[in-house]
């Protein structure tokens, strides 16, 4: 592993592969991919490969095994909705803290304020039966009853933190998130699903060794940090998390210090309950595909069809089109 992935508590993102608790997937791709980022985030966000606007994977299945009044059900650690979980039917909320779920009107504080929440929950209230509006409605209904749910739990003046725990996390936006997941997690609120973006410079066209190395070494006191959190709040069988990004790199450096889009990526699942080890085939440098990348190894489809079965309790062919063809690979022990 790259030495920076032993950065963060109980040594990083190494230390937990040592423990048995993250099961790695190098080669990981599709067939023939065309190294956009653009594309291959689509194909990826919505399980299909295919160009055409369609729902998130994780969307689907909470279509398919969700229900239709908890927008907390599916939550992007974010101020914008992760297309991954892009839903069709039922309610999901784009949430990155308590604090941030909370309205806010400029110019508008105290009785004024209160009075107008006091309006928009009655304009909320009402369930017209024609389609536009009954999707209106249904938004602001839900988007305060989110508030309002989290509305205990935003910090106080101080800053003092009701959702904090025991574990303490390295600085930045993704430790920030992942903190306040754990937070959420540990409390009823019926979370199914969750995506949290990472900040950092994976994309390394250039200066590699410098850029990628930073970027690791957050990833891994990040996701180090939450591993511990989530076990220390007694939730560890409760959570696994699947770390992926779009594409790869290619194996030759370019005249830059970095390396351009390839095929052949790393993903890999973490938690108590993953197949801890290396899940799929090691792509060989000395066997590369057509176009001088490493070789695809493993669909990422049939890791997503091996976690609605095995994670999610899910028939996979309900959410993933042609999922029966796919394989499957051990990922939960």
């Amino acid at each position: 592993m790259n030495p920076h992935l032993t950065a963060g508590l109980n040594g990083g993102i190494k230390g937990l592969f040592d423990a048995g608790k993250i099961g790695l997937l190098p080669g990981i791709d599709y067939a023939n991919p065309d190294l956009s980022h653009f594309h291959s985030r689509h194909f990826w966000e919505t399980g299909l490969i295919t160009p055409g606007s369609a729902t998130g994977w994780l969307g689907r299945w909470l279509d398919h095994a969700g229900n239709k009044d908890n927008p907390l059900q599916g939550i992007s650690m974010d101020s914008t909705l992760s297309p991954v979980l892009r839903s069709g039917s039922s309610p999901v909320a784009a949430v990155s803290s308590p604090d941030d779920a909370q309205f806010w009107i400029p110019g508008l504080w105290g009785d004024a304020f209160d009075r107008t929440m006091e309006a928009w929950a009655q304009i909320a209230s009402a369930r017209p039966y024609v389609p536009g509006p009954a999707a209106a409605y249904a938004g602001a209904r839900q988007a305060k009853s989110v508030a309002d749910i989290l509305a205990p739990y935003v910090k106080d003046d101080s800053g003092n933190d009701p959702l904090a725990g025991s574990v303490q996390y390295p600085e930045g936006d993704l430790a920030d998130r992942l903190k306040s997941l754990a937070g959420l997690l540990s409390l009823p609120l019926g979370i199914r699903a969750v995506t949290v973006d990472s900040e950092g410079d994976f994309d390394t066209h250039d200066n590699q060794a410098g850029d990628l190395g930073d970027s690791l070494s957050n990833l891994s006191q990040a996701l180090a940090a939450f591993q511990a959190d989530i076990e220390a709040r007694g939730l560890g069988d409760r959570v696994i998390t699947l770390v992926w990004s779009e594409f790869g790199r290619r194996p030759q450096q370019n005249e830059s210090g970095g390396t351009d889009h390839g095929a052949g990526g790393v993903a890999w699942v973490q938690g108590t309950r993953v197949a801890g080890g290396v899940l799929s085939e090691y792509p060989d440098l000395n066997k590369l595909d057509g176009e001088d990348n490493l070789a695809v190894t493993v669909d990422f489809r049939r890791v997503y069809a091996s976690l609605l079965e095995q994670w999610l309790g899910t028939d996979a062919t309900a959410v993933i089109p042609g999922a029966a063809a796919l394989g499957r690979l051990q990922v939960v022990s």
